[in-house]
Parts: C-alpha cells; structure tokens; sequence
C-alpha cells in the first residue's frame, strides 16, 4: 500500500475511499452522493486527485492480492 502524509487531504480520502469499498462494491450512488456533498472540495482536493486516490487505493488492493504473499490476506473459510 502507497503511504500518504500524514493528516495530508490524501490520507483522509484514503480513508473515504475505504470506506466506499467497503462492501466489496463500488456503487454509481455513492459517486454521486460524494460529488453531491463536494467531498472533494470539503478534503482540499481536485475531482481529479480524489479520483486518483481511489484509483490508486483499487490499484494497490489488486496488487497486495496478486502478491506472492497473498495468503495472508486470505480469511479462512
């Protein structure tokens, strides 16, 4: 996983982000109601850099997976 500043508005969008993926799924709704609030003007970023956190969170989750350590991410049936 990519380290961001800490308290930087990138941490606290890492955190939004998790938060949307949460459940597995990223919902049409969700995107909505995030540019409904401005979320990205309320954390001090662009459309732009909250999307490219997201991107990036998707990004390095698939990465962690496709690790040769994948395993320990596993939850045991």
């Amino acid at each position: 996983m990519r380290p961001y500043p800490r308290n930087s508005p990138q941490a606290a969008a890492r955190i939004v982000a998790l938060t949307l993926l949460a459940d597995g799924q990223l919902q049409r709704a969700e995107l909505r109601s995030l540019e409904a609030l401005r979320c990205h003007d309320r954390l001090g970023l662009s459309r732009e850099q909250l999307d490219a956190v997201l991107h990036d969170l998707c990004t390095d989750l698939l990465d962690d997976a496709r690790s040769a350590h994948d395993d320990e991410c596993r939850i045991t049936p």
